[in-house]
């Protein structure tokens, strides 16, 4: 019965029902398999035949964004009433509005009038950038924002976007401190876009100082012409950067269709923004559609500033879609160029790894810490950890262990570094237990690993991207025998850490690490 409600207000005598009836179930079974595409396109004829039915026309809208053809979805919601349209139906017809430059549309949807529950809450930052257009400052729109508006957030990096559109950096200043102190796993493409917003303005020093860090991505913007996307600088572009702030702080909800709606939402109403493309992608990722997570990652251009995550990405998909030689193929365009990055040719470290060509992922990850060397990366020594588990793994021990040293050399107190160093010390009888006493003090997992773990509960309530940590059984914390050995009296695994990842500040971001040690495996989802 459940299913021939949305047909409620077809008459029984209607010969064409028994037809609406299989399509509908043809919806809905496409829908449950995760075929949206095809969901939308069933839901949405079957709209067009009652247009009268509200029911169905919201779920004609939701699967039509949920499948990424936003213009279906645009094309169904026009002709619904406005009142029978979804939050995120309204949404969409805002972006629309605001991708085609008419503010005044967008208000007359939603305003200061309309209910939180259907986009009230935005009232002040579509009027503030319609202002913007008006060449008023709209920033004072958002100055007072009650603390438990869904806007709130966010206020102080739309703000500050919109008076660096005025080219007001000085007054920007403390708003971008404040926006970058509460982004989480957004700070680098908020830098990004502070920083293409100040070079527009001619400001071009103040630009540099925010590109500071080790993410490669700050590296990349060209603050001549920045690339196009990249800054926070028109209503459609402002909406944009809050759906995907919005639906990133949703992410470990249960509810997964959400998150993804508002970031195809953002999609369409800022399609240069890559931020929203990489999200997209994650959630799309975490609803099983791999191949469509990838077709929306190979839409980040070649020269944008986040088109690592995305290779990063799409190369991990090709990986666990068992595509290989394709994910070879990605790695090795990336390194042909001769500015490579490190993450490039860790990249193709990682893939060489999963392909059990070890010799050839050593090479490539010793590549990459000779460049992150040059660099002076602050995480330099994961690439020499990288390049040591390869090593090892071929069972060449003096290679594993140089690799190890120039490590130490970088991070002295690394755990990771001490504890691979110290069990593998212990395994080829280069020294005792006792020996080791230094190494495992050093890499302490309780003084140290905990910090860690600490670090990462704290990445995880900003991100939104759930993080599970466990001991593993190697270190016999998770046998149930009260005799089972720990630590340096264990009877070591003989399988070396698999580490995959190719950069640090990428693993605080979007997309999911492993980080195997002898004493702690830590899984971003």
């Amino acid at each position: 019965m459940m299913l021939l409600a949305p047909l409620a207000g077809a008459r029984a005598s209607d010969a064409r029902l028994p037809d609406h009836i299989a399509t509908f179930v043809e919806a809905r079974t496409a829908d449950a398999v995760g075929d949206q595409a095809r969901a939308a396109r069933l839901f949405a004829a079957l709209s067009r035949r009652d247009p009268s039915n509200g029911e169905l026309a919201r779920r004609a809208v939701t699967t039509a964004i949920e499948a990424g053809d936003s213009d279906l979805a645009v094309s169904i919601a026009r002709t619904t009433a406005p009142a029978a349209l979804g939050l995120d139906g309204r949404l969409l017809l805002v972006a629309d509005a605001l991708r085609r430059g008419r503010s005044n549309d967008a208000l007359a949807l939603i305003n200061e009038s309309t209910a939180d529950s259907d986009g009230g809450f935005l009232a002040p930052l579509l009027r503030g950038w319609a202002e913007q257009q008006a060449r008023i400052d709209g920033s004072v729109r958002l100055a007072n924002i009650s603390s438990d508006s869904l806007l709130a957030p966010f206020a102080a990096e739309q703000r500050a976007a919109m008076l660096l559109q005025q080219k007001r950096g000085a007054d920007a200043a403390p708003l971008i401190e404040q926006a970058l102190q509460t982004a989480g796993g957004r700070e680098t493409r908020l830098r990004l876009g502070f920083a293409a917003l100040l070079a527009k303005s001619g400001e071009r020093e103040r630009a540099q100082a925010l590109l500071t860090g080790d993410d490669p991505a700050l590296k990349l913007l060209d603050l001549k012409r920045p690339q196009k996307g990249v800054a926070i600088d028109t209503p459609a572009a402002g909406l944009s950067e809050l759906l995907v702030g919005i639906s990133l702080g949703l992410a470990r909800s249960e509810d997964r269709s959400l998150p993804l709606g508002l970031a195809q939402i953002a999609r369409h109403a800022a399609p240069d923004n890559s931020e929203a493309n990489v999200a997209t992608a994650l959630f799309l990722e975490r609803r099983g559609r791999r191949a469509d997570a990838l077709a929306v990652l190979g839409k980040v251009p070649a020269d944008d500033p986040l088109v690592e995550d995305a290779l990063d990405a799409s190369a991990r998909l090709l990986l666990e879609e068992k595509r290989g030689p394709e994910a070879l193929v990605l790695a090795q365009r990336s390194t042909a160029r001769g500015d490579a990055s490190a993450g490039a040719w860790a990249r193709l470290g990682n893939v060489l790894d999963d392909l059990d060509r070890h010799g050839e992922a050593a090479a490539a990850f010793v590549r990459a810490g000779d460049l992150a060397d040059r660099a002076g990366s602050a995480d330099r020594w994961t690439y020499r950890l990288f390049a040591a588990a390869q090593f090892d793994k071929m069972k060449r021990w003096p290679e594993a262990r140089a690799q190890l040293d120039l490590g130490l050399k970088i991070s002295p107190d690394e755990p990771l570094l001490l504890n691979y160093l110290g069990y593998n010390s212990i395994e080829r009888g280069e020294i005792g237990v006792a020996g080791t006493s230094g190494l495992f003090e050093r890499g302490d997992a309780f003084a140290q690993v905990v910090e860690r773990v600490m670090e990462l509960m704290r990445l995880q309530q900003e991100s939104g991207i759930p993080i599970k940590v466990r001991l593993c059984d190697t270190m016999g914390f998770g046998l149930p025998w009260p005799e089972a050995a720990t630590v340096a009296g264990i009877s070591i695994d003989k399988t070396p850490p698999a580490i995959v990842g190719s950069r640090s500040p990428a693993a605080t971001s979007l997309w999911r690490r492993r980080i195997h040690s002898r004493c702690v495996t830590v899984s971003l989802r």
